[in-house]
């Protein structure tokens, strides 16, 4: 087992090239250069991300089975929800505090 990670440390690698692979996920991120509190400026930005992606999806032919979304706040902590529906998606508003849900297929 050593000897795989030394030669790999040392770029030696004598097998084949993948050059192309099957797309497991689309994705697409943002980063605001200052914190943002307004949800609606929050939203607006989400909207926008999700268009993107869908429109990838469409051009290559893909169909979402799991939608995620992550947030990363100011001082890193990270929060992450997903859902597994083959339905159409919408994002709402879920309760008073704010908390980002995911969502009942149309």
């Amino acid at each position: 087992m050593g000897i795989i990670f030394y030669e790999a440390s040392r770029g030696i690698d004598d097998s084949p090239l993948i050059t192309h692979w099957e797309t497991k996920s689309i994705s697409r991120e943002t980063t605001f250069q200052v914190d943002v509190k307004d949800w609606q400026v929050i939203a607006k930005n989400l909207a926008e991300l999700t268009r993107e992606v869908v429109a990838d999806m469409r051009q290559q032919g893909h169909k979402a089975k799991t939608v995620t979304i992550k947030i990363r706040f100011s001082d890193f902590q990270t929060y992450n929800q997903g859902e597994d529906n083959p339905g159409a998606y919408r994002l709402r508003r879920r309760n008073s505090k704010g908390r980002l849900c995911l969502p009942e297929a149309d």
